[in-house]
């Protein structure tokens, strides 16, 4: 296996140097993306389960139904419209705007706000499903025996959803 690709028509770089080159940005992109949909689909989920059939609830199924079944692609040119040419608050595209000193706060931030409507994208429309999902296992979990007889022993709202409903590792 040899994974030669050819030349790139627009470089004239070979292609795999140019995929390797923009690989690193690539796994940060997804893996800060997939943290954050992570962290917020629990919450969310979490939250909107407890609060069932309140306006709490509503508003977050409605809105994970919205991130669910919205496009990605024309979300992220609604947002690069708005944000980057209309507003200008975004750059369009790059990773960064000038040549800064590297570590520095400056180039940081640079790179911050050249990531942040990529991530923003990624992260609007993926927590849809994982939401409406953890909803329903935590829905599952309110319905069980055991938490009846927890709150029938008389322990708090808050020990039951520390002890019982949020997700923890066992330790053997």
């Amino acid at each position: 296996m040899v994974l030669d690709f050819g030349i790139s028509f627009s470089s004239g770089k070979s292609v795999k140097d140019e995929i390797l080159e923009r690989l690193p940005i690539t796994l940060i992109i997804n893996i800060v993306s997939m943290a954050l949909i992570f962290f917020i689909s629990i919450f969310l989920g979490i939250k909107s389960a407890i609060t069932k059939n309140k306006k709490n609830d509503f508003f977050i199924k409605q809105l994970s139904l919205f991130s669910y079944s919205f496009p990605s692609f024309y979300l992220a040119l609604i947002v690069i419209i708005v944000f980057a040419v209309n507003l200008k608050i975004f750059p369009v595209s790059g990773l960064h705007s000038s040549d800064m000193p590297a570590n520095s706060f400056e180039y940081y931030f640079d790179m911050f706000m050249h990531l942040f409507l990529p991530i923003f994208v990624i992260v609007a429309t993926g927590i849809g499903s994982l939401t409406l999902y953890i909803r329903s296992l935590t829905v599952d979990i309110l319905k069980s025996d055991y938490i009846f007889f927890a709150k029938s022993r008389g322990i708090s709202e808050k020990t039951i959803f520390y002890k019982y409903i949020i997700p923890r590792s066992e330790e053997h």
